[in-house]
């Protein structure tokens, strides 16, 4: 279970976490919905606390947890940033589906 995180997210979470007085802070990625295919598409957030069955893990320097739902996931996962026109901020795709109406 590996997460892909572009050198550009990468950076930009640990620059955030840099700003942050909150030593205990990790990313949280989670499951936001599943498309009409079943197919799930992610969200993420950074909070402080983990639940007892959380997974924890380091990619890229970044900390992550992930319950068990989406640790079965988590190799679907990736992470970038994104600068144009019209978005700015992170996208976090499904590399196994590619349902552009919902990006």
């Amino acid at each position: 279970m590996t997460i892909a995180i572009t050198p550009a997210a990468a950076s930009q979470l640990k620059e955030h976490f840099g700003r942050l007085n909150r030593p205990d802070a990790f990313v949280r990625l989670f499951i936001d919905h599943r498309c009409h295919c079943g197919k799930a598409h992610f969200t993420m957030s950074v909070q402080d606390q983990a639940e007892p069955d959380d997974l924890r893990l380091d990619v890229e320097g970044v900390p992550f947890v992930l319950d068990p739902v989406m640790a079965e996931e988590s190799h679907r996962a990736e992470i970038d940033l994104v600068s144009n026109d019209w978005q700015q901020g992170f996208t976090i795709r499904n590399r196994e589906h590619n349902c552009r109406m919902h990006m």
